[in-house]
């Protein structure tokens, strides 16, 4: 089979994206022909055949920032992303698989007004916590099958059977990884 990549190349995403993406594909050869980039939204994607495997790699809050950021207090803003989500769950086969990675709105240096050591570009407020997602995404038929938090890479096997859990993720990286099935 074959897989897409999209990428807009809008606000918050980097314009050299699709020459990245080229220079990444030419290096693996083995997938250069089974992964096509579309400069598309998840929005204007269009699409009738159904995948195995649908994987927003820290992108959900881009989907649309502002309803992110109004997402507990805005009954619009869970309007647009259920409506999202249905269509996700529309483009995934029966049995297929959701992968969704990014950071929890709560973070420790966040609350005393710090910037993060370990994540110093994120925005927080326009992030939401997993439970939230999994709350949302199973309001539309998904089946929540594991939640892992992210452990920097430097504390190797040991970091990850210490480290990852919402306690310790909220000093660190607040760095989720969820995963759905159809």
């Amino acid at each position: 089979g074959s897989s897409i990549c999209l990428e807009p190349e809008l606000e918050g995403s980097s314009s050299d994206s699709s020459n990245k993406f080229d220079r990444l594909r030419a290096k693996v050869i083995e997938f250069s022909g089974k992964v096509e980039f579309q400069g598309t939204s998840f929005q204007d994607f269009q699409e009738q055949r159904k995948f195995d495997l649908i994987v927003m790699a820290n992108s959900i809050n881009h989907l649309n920032e502002k309803a992110t950021i109004d997402l507990l207090e805005k009954e619009e803003s869970r309007q647009i992303y259920s409506q999202l989500f249905r269509k996700v769950h529309r483009l995934l086969k029966d049995g297929g698989t959701l992968i969704i990675t990014d950071c929890n709105r709560y973070n420790f240096f966040d609350l005393i007004g710090l910037r993060s050591p370990f994540m110093p570009t994120i925005e927080w407020s326009k992030h939401q916590s997993p439970y939230t997602w999994t709350k949302l995404l199973r309001e539309v038929g998904f089946k929540s099958r594991s939640l892992k938090w992210t452990t920097p890479n430097a504390l190797g096997v040991i970091g990850r059977i210490l480290f990852s859990n919402p306690f310790v993720a909220y000093f660190l990286l607040s760095h989720f990884r969820i995963q759905f099935v159809k």
